[in-house]
C-alpha cells in the first residue's frame, strides 16, 4: 500500500488514530450495544482497581483483572508512545524522541498495573493481617527496579559503539530481572496454583492430609450463598474428606480438575520460560535494539498465552480452596467467583 514510501506511511496516520477513537467510544458507550452489560462490568472493575484506597472491598474478580493488567504493562506503555506518534508530527516508522521528564512517563505507565496489585495486597493485609499478603506485595514490588533501572539506562546511554552490558547499571538490572522472575515463578506455582513442586517435603505431606479452609475474615467478598440465583457454597473440607490413599502426582496436589497431569507440568514449564522472557520485555532500553525489537510482538503474544493458562489454574485452585470438586461441581456452580458481590444489571458508570 505504501510501497515503502515514508511520506505515504505518515499520510495514513488517521487510520490507526480513528480506529483507537472508535474502540474507546464503543467501550464507554451507554447504549445497549456491543455487550453493554459486560462492558459496564469491566469498566466498574477497572475503576475499583484504580481507586487508591486500602479499605475498599477487594473482589476475587478484581484480583484476576489486575493480574491480567500486569501482563499488559508493556502494552500500556506502548499506548503512550503510540499517542505521541499519532497525535504529533512524529513519524510512524520510528520511535519518538523522549526528553526530559517525558522519558519517565512510559516506565510510570508500565508500573501502574504492579502498583494496583501492590495496593490490593496491602488492602488485604489491612483486612486480614496475613503476612502472606505482605509477601505477595513484595513480589509485585520487585517489578519496579526492572522497569526503572531499564529507563535509567535508556536516559543515560553508553556510547553508540559500546555494548549495553558496559552500562554501569546493567549488572544491577540483571540481578533485578533474576529476582523478579524467580520470585514470580515460585509464587505462581506454590501460592497461585497450590502446587507442591517448590514446597518443602514436610509441607507437601501436610497438604496431602487436608486442604486449606477459607479464613473467616477473608478479603474476597464473594456473592453470598443465599443470593437470588440460589447458589449454595459447598461445606469447607475437613481432613476426613480426602482419601489418604488418593494418588498425588509428583509436584502437583491431591485434587486436580484436569485428568491429564501433563497439562500442569506443561503449564509449569511454559510459565518458567515466559516469566524470564517477559521480565526482559519490561525493559524499555532494549526496545531500541533492532534485533530485539522485531520479536517484541511475539513475546507479548506468548505472555497473553501464559496469562490465559495461569487464569485457568488460578481459578481452579480457588474453587478447590472453597471445597469444590471436579466430580460434584456443576459448571455454573462457582460462577460467582468471577462476579461482583453487588453486581446489578444496570451500570452505575453510565448513570
Amino acid at each position: 500500500m505504501s510501497a515503502g514510501s515514508a511520506a505515504t506511511i505518515d499520510s495514513s496516520k488517521f487510520i490507526p488514530s480513528l480506529t483507537i477513537i472508535v474502540i474507546l467510544l464503543a467501550l464507554i458507550s451507554p447504549w445497549p450495544l456491543f455487550h453493554r452489560h459486560d462492558r459496564m462490568t469491566f469498566l466498574r472493575a477497572s475503576l475499583r482497581c484504580l481507586v487508591p484506597s486500602l479499605t475498599q472491598p477487594i473482589y476475587f474478580c478484581d484480583i484476576i483483572l489486575a493480574d491480567i493488567f500486569t501482563s499488559f504493562a508493556k502494552v500500556i506503555g506502548d499506548f503512550w508512545l503510540a499517542a505521541i506518534i499519532l497525535f504529533s508530527r512524529s513519524h510512524l516508522w520510528q520511535l519518538p524522541a523522549e526528553e526530559g521528564l517525558v522519558q519517565w512517563v512510559t516506565p510510570c505507565l508500565m508500573s501502574l498495573p504492579y502498583t494496583i496489585r501492590l495496593r490490593q495486597c496491602l488492602a488485604e493485609y489491612v483486612t486480614t493481617k496475613s503476612r502472606r499478603s505482605l509477601w505477595n506485595a513484595l513480589k509485585y514490588s520487585t517489578a519496579f527496579p526492572v522497569i526503572f533501572l531499564s529507563a535509567a539506562q535508556r536516559s543515560s546511554p553508553v556510547e553508540a559503539s559500546a555494548s549495553p552490558k558496559e552500562h554501569p547499571l546493567f549488572k544491577i538490572w540483571v540481578l533485578s530481572v533474576l529476582i523478579n522472575s524467580v520470585y514470580s515463578f515460585w509464587w505462581d506455582v506454590t501460592n497461585d496454583w497450590g502446587l507442591s513442586l517448590l514446597k518443602p517435603s514436610s509441607t507437601n505431606l501436610k497438604r496431602k492430609r487436608s486442604m486449606p479452609n477459607i479464613p473467616a475474615n477473608s478479603h474476597r467478598l464473594l456473592a453470598a450463598p443465599s443470593t437470588s440465583e440460589g447458589i449454595k457454597l459447598p461445606p469447607s473440607p475437613s481432613p476426613t474428606d480426602f482419601d489418604p490413599s488418593e494418588r498425588q502426582f509428583a509436584g502437583l496436589r491431591p485434587k486436580l480438575f484436569f485428568n491429564d497431569p501433563m497439562i500442569y507440568y506443561m503449564a509449569i514449564f511454559i510459565n518458567f520460560i515466559l516469566r524470564f522472557t517477559w521480565s526482559l520485555k519490561l525493559s524499555s532500553h532494549l526496545h531500541h535494539i533492532a534485533d530485539l525489537e522485531a520479536g517484541v510482538f511475539i513475546i507479548e503474544a506468548l505472555e497473553v498465552l501464559r496469562r490465559w493458562i495461569w487464569v485457568f489454574i488460578r481459578v481452579e485452585w480457588e474453587i478447590i480452596k472453597l471445597g469444590g470438586s471436579r466430580e460434584a461441581a456443576n459448571p455454573e456452580e462457582f460462577e460467582f467467583l468471577m462476579r461482583e458481590g453487588t453486581e446489578t444489571e444496570h451500570s452505575d458508570i453510565s448513570t
